[in-house]
């Protein structure tokens, strides 16, 4: 996450920063138990990480909220279109990944 840009923390000593820090956009938590949930934030399952980095963008979380059977996880090594099957899952990211590279460079400059 960090070779992205993302600040790292932890719960316990040593963490640069506080689980309290307002800062944090999204937890990634393996239980779906947190006695406090901060609405500011996004509550994923450690997958979203993995399957946000093979995609190079920030899916969408819905699917990997905790509690929920996470998509399944797409090989970045797997050339689908070869294999003669195109997953669901693989469709919808390569739909983002067009949105984002049409709307990449739309930003102005400020």
């Amino acid at each position: 996450a960090r070779s992205f840009g993302a600040r790292v923390g932890w719960v316990g000593e040593g963490s640069p920063f506080s689980e309290n820090d307002e800062g944090i956009t999204h937890q990634i938590v393996d239980r779906d138990f947190q006695k406090r949930k901060v609405l500011s934030r996004e509550y994923v399952q450690p997958q979203w990480l993995a399957d946000s980095s093979n995609a190079g963008l920030l899916l969408p979380v819905a699917a990997y909220a905790p509690g929920k059977a996470p998509p399944a996880h797409l090989s970045p090594f797997v050339n689908d279109e070869e294999e003669g099957y195109v997953p669901d899952q693989k469709k919808l990211i390569m739909s983002l990944q067009e949105q984002a590279h049409r709307h990449a460079g739309t930003v102005e400059e400020g």
